[in-house]
């Protein structure tokens, strides 16, 4: 002889597993919304930024920026005064000329 379970279905509806399927996936939401979001978390890393009254001492010059471009060329300048020779050990009947 074999046990025999009677179990009837027909006139109960499924409300038992819609409930538990429910009860689950509002835990997991909870368990999803406290350890993802974490309400209760403040961020105490803040930076505060205090402008300082009086202002301090000027500090070095930087670099010279660009100068831009070149203008055009101005008229020549007057002949300048002759120059010294480079060797003044060599005599002057060695030295060349500039023609």
């Amino acid at each position: 002889m074999s046990p025999y379970i009677y179990r009837d279905y027909d006139d109960t509806p499924g409300w038992l597993a819609v409930v538990l399927i429910m009860l689950v996936v509002f835990g997991l939401f909870l368990i999803g919304y406290f350890t993802w979001y974490q309400p209760n978390y403040v961020d105490h890393n803040t930076t505060v930024i205090t402008q300082p009254s009086v202002p301090g001492p000027a500090g070095p010059p930087g670099p010279q920026g660009y100068q831009g471009v070149p203008g055009p060329a101005g008229t020549p300048g007057a002949p300048g005064a002759p120059g010294s020779p480079s060797n003044p050990n060599i005599p002057d009947n060695q030295r060349p000329t500039n023609q």
